[in-house]
C-alpha cells in the first residue's frame, strides 16, 4: 500500500490549464490502474517499467496535493526498492523530480514531482 502525505499544492493552474491537467491526471490514474492489474493477472511476468510507475504516481499525487515519501514512492514502482532508488535518483539527477525534508517531520523524506516533470507529463498525457 502506498502512503501518501498531504502537504499543500506547489502550484495552482489557471482554470484552462485546471482542465488539461484534470484529463491529463485522469489518463495517468487509469494508467497506473492498468499497469497495477496486469502485476495482479500475470504475476511473476517482468514487463513493468520501474521509472515510468513512478513518474505517474508521483504526478497523480501531486495533483491530489499530496507528497510521496521515497519509500512509498520505491513501493510504488513495484521493483526492488534497490532499483527503485536507482530510478528515482535518476529522475532527480534530469530535474523531474526532488526531494525534500518533510515539512511536518523532519526524520522522512518526501519526493516531489517538479514542474518540469508535471509539465512534461501533462504534454505526453495530453496526446
Amino acid at each position: 500500500m502506498i502512503q501518501t502525505l498531504t502537504v499543500p499544492r506547489d502550484f495552482v493552474p489557471d482554470n484552462g490549464a485546471r482542465l488539461g491537467q484534470e484529463k491529463a491526471v485522469a489518463k495517468a490514474s487509469q494508467l497506473l490502474a492498468v499497469l497495477r492489474r496486469r502485476r495482479e493477472v500475470m504475476p511473476g511476468l517482468d514487463c513493468g517499467d520501474p521509472t515510468w510507475e513512478m513518474l505517474l504516481d508521483l504526478y497523480v499525487r501531486k495533483a491530489e496535493g499530496h507528497a510521496v515519501s521515497v519509500t512509498s514512492a520505491c513501493i510504488g514502482s513495484g521493483a526492488p526498492s534497490t532499483t527503485a532508488k536507482r530510478h528515482l535518483g535518476t529522475l532527480e539527477d534530469r530535474g523531474y523530480v526532488a526531494r525534500r525534508s518533510h515539512p511536518a517531520d523532519r526524520r522522512s523524506t518526501v519526493v516531489y514531482l517538479t514542474d518540469k516533470g508535471a509539465a512534461s507529463l501533462e504534454s505526453l498525457l495530453a496526446g
